[in-house]
């Protein structure tokens, strides 16, 4: 009895079991389900092309996954990626010799458990065969990874990656800096822990390997605001006027006050330099006291919102400012427009427009009523119907002699899925707007609008079931399809890479154009290529 449990409870045997078991474990089945069906890809290797996805309202890239192509190692990464460590194992387990044959060519799977995964999952993935590459300890210790750097500082052949070092400090981890204080730090690590503000770093590394960084972690510091890396680096090495001059320039265009205030304090005021620009008050008012050639920027202060200091620099003669203050301060309130207004600042077309893409009426009236000339512009209608900001095209369209404008307003709006912005256009310009409003509101899966564009007869093309089909819009495509409309053999072809099932088995049974030669082999599950093997458009 105990051999045969031994037998039985073999690792390498349930492997090979596994191999040659049809179909997946019960517990992998939602995994696979999720990346052959559930995500959507916006792009896919059809062949070589690296891959992106739509998931939690964002785009993960093919980099995040530490792949450079959509092939059989997805899903574990993906299980990965999302926290799920436990099914990661349980996939490499059962894909192992496939898995283990991709990695050997470009290793990625144990770089990509050192960001997202656990200790347990890192050495069992590596007990199964997966190897290490010098991305690997990058990532693990650019991430702080103290346990996975640990296990592979350990076991490492060679030079350990510079890299690696330099991550951690850019990252500010120090506590595998000390668990790796033998190894030299370059000055390129200062520089990004210097940049990043991490002053722990700076100081373990200027303790234990005399590297303070080059003027780049001045410089750098300086511009980020992080007075006590500044602080300590000017204590600790001694720097050129110019270091001192590029240093103050930086602190002072970003505003970091306690910076410019300690510079100008310490060291020598800056000769024959020029002007210093800066959007603070406070600074340049520092700058003028000792005798610093300054120059407010009042454009960027104005783009900043604070009224109260654009009225002190124009009452105390600070800076004048140029139309694009106008623009500016038309995005911000329109208490600033009204004093930029009063002080008679100029004003181009550009501030109109820029109201009416964040939905300013009250800006976009108020610019219309004071600033004529020019004041209603094609752009201005075309940015707040594709932004969906109904009152402002309202307000514009009684304003407007021409059509100008309004096809690409319409076409935008579409594309956005803003019905009601689509509806006034139409009804109050029936003959504008183009193909691409239909075909941009169908890839987009905007259902609503699209129903609306076709009952009015607007026109199409094949761009637009082809879209929607990429798109896996389902009931935008039998609705197309109902009107007849044309496609290409885009239309299954992006269906089937994107593995939008219930579009391809609709396309199959109830369109003529088929899909592309290599098609099948882009089917990312066994299911789909079985519908296209045995479709009529399957090539003998």
């Amino acid at each position: 009895m105990a051999a045969a449990i031994s037998v039985l409870t073999n690792d390498g045997l349930v492997r090979l079991m596994a191999t040659y078991q049809s179909g997946l474990p019960v517990s992998l089945l939602g995994l696979d389900h999720e990346w052959k069906v559930d995500l959507a890809f916006e792009w896919v290797n059809v062949p070589g092309i690296c891959f992106a996805l739509r998931y939690e309202q964002r785009d993960v890239w093919s980099g995040e996954l530490f792949l450079n192509a959509l092939d059989a190692r997805f899903p574990l990464h993906w299980a990965l990626f999302t926290g799920r460590s436990d099914l990661a194992l349980t996939y490499a387990t059962l894909k192992c010799s496939e898995l283990l044959t991709l990695d050997a060519i470009a290793p990625s799977v144990l770089s990509c458990a050192a960001k997202y995964g656990t200790c347990v999952t890192f050495t069992s993935l590596s007990a199964l065969g997966f190897r290490s590459a010098q991305r690997t300890a990058i990532v693990a210790a650019s991430y702080g990874r103290l346990d996975l750097v640990g296990i592979l500082y350990d076991n490492w052949q060679g030079p350990w990656p510079q890299a690696a070092i330099d991550g951690a400090c850019r990252n500010g981890h120090l506590d595998v800096l000390r668990y790796l204080c033998k190894e030299p730090c370059s000055t390129k690590g200062v520089d990004d822990a210097a940049s990043h503000g991490h002053i722990d770093v700076l100081r373990f590394v200027h303790a234990t390997h005399s590297v303070v960084g080059s003027p780049r972690a001045l410089h750098l510091a300086a511009q980020h605001g992080h007075a006590d890396v500044v602080f300590f680096l000017l204590t600790h090495q001694q720097w050129t006027a110019r270091d001192i001059a590029v240093s103050l320039r930086n602190a002072a265009s970003e505003g970091h006050t306690s910076i410019v205030t300690y510079l100008l304090a310490q060291y020598p005021r800056p000769v024959d330099a020029p002007a210093i620009d800066t959007r603070s008050i406070e600074i340049y008012k520092l700058l003028i006291a000792q005798h610093v050639p300054a120059a407010l920027d009042v454009d960027a202060l104005v783009a900043t919102g604070n009224l109260a200091h654009v009225q002190y620099a124009f009452a105390h003669h600070l800076g004048t400012c140029s139309a694009h203050a106008m623009t500016a301060a038309a995005r911000t309130s329109l208490q600033m427009v009204e004093f930029l207004d009063r002080v008679g600042v100029a004003c181009a077309p550009a501030a109109i427009d820029a109201a009416a893409k964040v939905g300013a009426l009250d800006i976009v009236a108020y610019l219309h009523t004071h600033r004529t000339d020019d004041s209603c512009t094609a752009k201005a209608m075309v940015h707040a119907a594709a932004k969906g900001h109904l009152d402002v095209v309202r307000f514009l369209h009684a304003l407007r002699k021409d059509e100008a404008g309004y096809a690409e307003a319409l076409d935008k709006s579409a594309a956005k899925g803003h019905l009601n912005v689509v509806q006034f256009l139409l009804t109050h310009q029936s003959n504008v707007g183009t193909a691409n409003a239909i075909d941009g509101a169908a890839r987009a899966g905007h259902e609503d609008v699209v129903a609306y564009l076709l009952a009015q007869g607007h026109p199409y093309t094949s761009a637009a079931l082809d879209g929607a089909a990429d798109g896996g819009h389902l009931a935008i495509v039998q609705r197309l399809h109902a009107a007849g409309a044309p496609a290409t053999t885009a239309a299954l072809d992006r269906a089937i890479v994107r593995g939008h099932i219930e579009v391809v088995t609709f396309l199959l049974a109830h369109r003529r154009e088929g899909f592309s030669p290599v098609a099948i082999s882009w089917a990312r599950s066994k299911a789909m290529r079985q519908q296209l093997a045995t479709s009529r458009f399957c090539p003998t």
